[in-house]
């Protein structure tokens, strides 16, 4: 399926506050890039966005 070939996960460096998963990552152009997801168990100066694409595609299935 289309969805499993998107990148899904992103790892960005950095630091995100508990409490803001589902919040926009935007790109230094304001271009959305994604969702935040979570801190991976070992690190918190790494997070998990969601790919725009990857919840784009999910929005186009629940619609279709």
């Amino acid at each position: 399926s289309t969805v499993n070939r998107l990148r899904k996960e992103i790892k960005v460096s950095g630091f995100v506050e508990g409490g803001f998963s589902g919040s926009p990552v935007v790109d230094d152009n304001n271009n959305l890039i994604g969702v935040v997801a979570n801190h991976p168990q070992q690190t918190k100066s790494i997070f998990n966005i969601i790919s725009w694409e990857h919840v784009a595609k999910l929005i186009d299935l629940e619609n279709s």
